[in-house]
């Protein structure tokens, strides 16, 4: 029996985001809108958590590089 183990992961999807896509995949509005549930959950807890700020920046850096290939 082997010991090695391959991992089956799905690079398509992701756990960071309410749909499950990957914010890689997404489009301007797709990334605004899990923007605004971070910033949502921020208004209603009065603070983020620190999965949601790393979310945050995620989320922030592919919107950066969506808007670098549109220019």
């Amino acid at each position: 029996m082997s010991n090695s183990y391959t991992p089956k992961t799905d690079l398509s999807d992701s756990l960071w985001t309410s749909t499950g896509k990957h914010p890689e995949s997404m489009t301007y509005d797709e990334l605004m809108t899990e923007i605004a549930i971070v910033n949502q959950s921020e208004s209603v807890h009065g603070h983020l958590a620190p999965q949601d700020l790393a979310r945050l920046d995620c989320l922030g850096y592919y919107l950066e590089v969506l808007e670098s290939q549109d220019s």
